[in-house]
C-alpha cells in the first residue's frame, strides 16, 4: 500500500496499526479465485479506478486486485450462500463409471432426495440437507452452493461434498476443490 502511494489509516495510541480486515485462512486443501480484503485508508485515492492495477504491480505472481470500491463500514460483505467446484477427476472407479458420471449422478438426485447426514472431520454429526443450497454439474465439474454463518463462512466443504455425492472425506480431502466468487 505504501509503495502505492495509497495512505493507510492507523489507529490511535501507544502502538499504532493499520486496519486491515479480510475474510480469514482457508481450510487445507481449498483453493479459491477470489477473496475480499477491507483496508481503511487516512484519504480516498484521486482516481480509484487505478487502484487495482496499482496494487497488483506491487503483488506477487498470480496475486491480483479485481476490484477497489469503498465500503459503507468496516465489516466483510457476507453474502447468503458460497459455491465451491469439485473438479472432476479423469479416473475410473470399480464400477467402471468415470468420475463425471458419479458427479452428474449426484446433481441429478439433489432436487428429488434429501442428502444423507454425515460426520463431518470432528466426529459431529452434519445435516448435509440443511447445508446445501443448490447442486449442479458445470460441465464435468461439480458446483455445490452452502448456507454461509453470520461470521461469513461455511461449515466444511469436504464434509458437504461426502454428503452430496457418497464419497469418502478422506478421498475428498485429497481431490481439487475451489471456493468460487
Amino acid at each position: 500500500m505504501r509503495r502505492a502511494g495509497l495512505k493507510l489509516f492507523y489507529s490511535r495510541g501507544f502502538s499504532p496499526k493499520p486496519r486491515f480486515r479480510n475474510a480469514g485462512a482457508l481450510p487445507v486443501g481449498l483453493s479459491t479465485l477470489s477473496e475480499p480484503f477491507l483496508v481503511e485508508l487516512e484519504t480516498a485515492p484521486e482516481d480509484p479506478s487505478s487502484v487495482p492495477a496499482l496494487l497488483s504491480a506491487f503483488l506477487p505472481a498470480g496475486f491480483d486486485v479485481v476490484s477497489f470500491e469503498p465500503s459503507p463500514g468496516y465489516d466483510l460483505p457476507v453474502p447468503p450462500t458460497m459455491t465451491y467446484r469439485l473438479v472432476s477427476d479423469t479416473t475410473k472407479d470399480e464400477s467402471n463409471l468415470s468420475d463425471a458420471d458419479l458427479l452428474r449422478q449426484a446433481a441429478l438426485r439433489f432436487p428429488s432426495e434429501p442428502l444423507p447426514d454425515v460426520m463431518d472431520g470432528r466426529d459431529r454429526l452434519l445435516r448435509t440437507s440443511e447445508e446445501v443450497t443448490d447442486l449442479r454439474m458445470d460441465g464435468n465439474d461439480l458446483l455445490l452452493s452452502a448456507r454461509v454463518n453470520p461470521a461469513g463462512n461455511t461449515v466444511s466443504v469436504f464434509a458437504l461434498l461426502a454428503g452430496a455425492t457418497g464419497l469418502s472425506l478422506d478421498l475428498l480431502r485429497q481431490r481439487e476443490v475451489v471456493k468460487l466468487p
